[in-house]
């Protein structure tokens, strides 16, 4: 259905079906996720390996994949309903504020108690740091500061009409990259994740304007993009087998780079990695994000109680810990408000409907991009 908007035409999503490909990458968002808690970010997180081994490698080979693919889908996932006045503000920010910082404060709090108190965890916080968690990025939840600010600010450049159209988008996109590139705010005042807003806001932008600004994107667009992607991604290898190092600039360059094109690369090729499970397991990803930092080192923590070390092990074990055990948690608890509204970040079922349901996420429908229509082509207003 076409609609006349300031003067161009612009898709509405209304009615279209759903795309499966866009859970599907967010169940291999969620896999990537959980496998880098799992192994570790550093030698003395998650396993424990060390820099030689296939776990590293693998590790860092999708550092600068897994939050922006992450990023990218919010960003499309909001571009497909994005608000239009500042009457429609309230409502995003308290949507944004049940969904990320209520399980901010919940689920971070337990992170960190558990940190505190229970044996063989690897970070041992001072309980008397406690307030930190809430204003500082803390363990993996440091993405929910990051998106809620960006939420505010594509908001208030929605409201305000600021990306109305394809070329006013371009440059909010091209300063935010130019802005990831530049800046960088010290480790003493990166409140509420600042540098994660800096190096985040381009990919959500990115996919803001694959939902909104974009014809249909498929594998034939991919391969150039797959081309771009190589020639980076040999850059990164090059800088992380010491051939070559660079400025800060470069560096940074490099891993937005390489984020840029992966994902573009994985969203052109989404309806060849559309497979039941992981559609699936993107129904809940947001909910194994939140919770598996809990179920994952408890895994670790088990096997190392009872004499098991094997690294193919921790590492499977965990990963069926950190995906299952936030999904059976759902499934048990989800129906209860408290829970339901302030730990997993999802609105209250109806007293009728209070029992055992999937997530209530945001559902991308099928390419439901706005196109600019050719002058001659007068499209019927839509009643």
């Amino acid at each position: 259905m076409i609609a006349i908007e300031a003067g161009k035409a612009v898709v509405k999503p209304a009615g279209l079906k759903r795309d499966r490909s866009i859970d599907a990458l967010r169940g291999l968002a969620a896999i990537f996720v959980v496998a880098h808690h799992v192994i570790g970010e550093s030698v003395d997180r998650g396993m424990g390996v060390g820099n030689g081994t296939i776990w590293r490698y693998f590790e860092i080979a999708t550092v600068d994949l897994r939050m922006p693919l992450f990023t990218v889908l919010s960003g499309l996932v909001y571009g497909l309903r994005p608000i239009h006045s500042t009457g429609d503000l309230p409502s995003l920010l308290r949507g944004k504020r049940r969904r990320l910082l209520y399980p901010m404060v919940t689920v971070g709090t337990v992170v960190f108690l558990l940190q505190v108190y229970v044996p063989g965890t690897n970070s041992k916080p001072e309980l008397s740091s406690f307030w930190r968690i809430y204003v500082f990025g803390f363990e993996h939840l440091w993405f929910l500061q990051s998106i809620f600010i960006i939420f505010v600010i594509v908001g208030l450049l929605d409201a305000f009409d600021v990306m109305r159209d394809k070329w006013r988008w371009q440059a909010v996109t091209a300063t935010a990259f130019g802005a990831a590139l530049v800046f960088s705010v010290p480790a003493a005042w990166d409140i509420f994740s600042l540098n994660g807003l800096l190096r985040l806001l381009p990919f959500f932008l990115a996919g803001y304007g694959l939902a909104r600004y974009s014809r249909e994107f498929d594998w034939r667009d991919g391969a150039g993009w797959f081309v771009a992607f190589v020639a980076v991604y040999s850059l990164d290898v090059m800088k992380f087998l010491g051939h070559f190092s660079g400025s800060h600039l470069a560096r940074t360059s490099i891993a937005i780079g390489v984020g840029l094109t992966g994902v573009m690369v994985l969203f052109s090729i989404r309806h060849f990695i559309e497979c039941k499970p992981l559609i699936w397991l993107g129904g809940y990803s947001m909910t194994v994000y939140l919770l598996h930092g809990i179920t994952a080192p408890a895994s670790r923590i088990l096997l190392e109680q009872v004499g098991i070390t094997s690294d193919p092990i921790v590492f499977i074990c965990g990963l069926v810990a950190g995906i299952g055990g936030p999904i059976v948690f759902y499934l048990l608890f989800a129906r209860f408000k408290l829970i339901r509204v302030y730990f997993l970040g999802e609105k209250a079922l109806p007293p009728a409907k209070a029992k055992v349901q999937s997530p209530t996420v945001e559902r991308p429908t099928v390419e439901p991009p706005a196109v600019q229509l050719p002058a001659k082509v007068e499209p019927e207003p839509q009643s």
